[in-house]
């Protein structure tokens, strides 16, 4: 995972890419509902079924655990923040490779990315200008092996991936596909 001390900022006109730290306890209750916005239990979440929140509360449970593994080494959540609103639309989550080990069956680890956008931002190109930029930014960090586990229906998360390089697919099980760098 990058170094807590040298954060990856992803700054462009409308948007801020930063990531979810112990300076954002502060103003839990706002990012509680954010974050439910982003995964609400009465939207269908196909792709993230295991992530649907039924409140604030639900969402508040999720940001102290998200939290645990920053400093556990394991996670690390990023948000992105609509400027203008102030509210966060988007989140990114990096997965180390000992982790994923936990909770997937590869042949190889690599580290694994899940992102979202809140219902809003869909289709606003916002996720294919941030990625592109994140994933450069970890390469530059020394995180060169990249992968994201994706329902070959979610063709907007595929090309997403593709325009940051993370174009090779691989059999994941009999719903998603793995795909890689």
């Amino acid at each position: 995972m990058p170094p807590i001390n040298e954060p990856i900022l992803i700054d462009t006109a409308q948007y801020l890419l930063h990531p979810f730290g112990a300076q954002d306890i502060k103003n839990i209750a706002r990012l509680s509902k954010d974050i439910q916005q982003l995964f609400p239990s009465k939207r269908p979440h196909t792709y993230l079924p295991h992530k649907q929140l039924a409140d604030a509360g639900q969402a508040e449970a999720l940001l102290h655990i998200a939290l645990f593994h920053q400093f556990n080494g394991t996670r690390q959540w990023y948000f992105i923040t609509d400027k203008t609103s102030q509210h966060t639309i988007g989140m990114i989550e990096l997965i180390s490779p000992g982790d994923a080990k936990t909770h997937y069956q590869l042949a190889h680890y690599p580290h694994i990315l899940e992102f979202c956008l809140s219902k809003d931002h869909i289709g606003k190109g916002i996720m294919s200008k941030v990625l592109p930029q994140f994933v450069k930014r970890l390469k530059e960090k020394g995180i060169q092996q990249l992968g994201a586990v994706v329902h070959p229906n979610n063709l907007k998360a595929i090309k997403v991936l593709q325009k940051s390089g993370i174009d090779q697919q691989a059999h994941f099980d009999a719903v998603s596909r793995l795909y890689h760098n």
